[in-house]
């Protein structure tokens, strides 16, 4: 319901972890403020990105419709990573990632 999308939005806009909503072609769909401060970035600006503008290390192979990241996000699991993220001028910052995903209304 309206209610519980508002807490839940609330609470991802809240939280000092960025958030990442990505589309199974590893486009950003959404970014918290978390996230807009890491890289430096605004939330329009982030949303016309994708994975691999922010991270230089994920292999394009992983992502599409018969990629394994696709794959194992359709499976509901929860994936923990040591990666990098990219910040708008440049420098590297090392992040520790919890991937998992969901279908929604269809939709991954």
């Amino acid at each position: 319901d309206e209610k519980r999308l508002k807490m839940a939005m609330q609470a991802l806009d809240t939280t000092r972890e960025s958030v990442y909503w990505l589309d199974e072609y590893g486009r950003i769909l959404y970014a918290n403020p978390a996230a807009e401060q890491e890289l430096g970035y605004s939330a329009d600006a982030l949303r016309k990105l994708s994975i691999f503008d922010i991270n230089p290390t994920m292999p394009r192979e992983l992502w599409g419709p018969n990629g394994e990241m696709a794959h194992r996000r359709s499976e509901g699991g929860l994936h923990q990573l040591e990666s990098l993220h990219r910040h708008r001028d440049g420098h590297l910052i090392p992040v520790e990632i919890n991937a998992g995903g969901f279908v929604l209304d269809g939709e991954r």
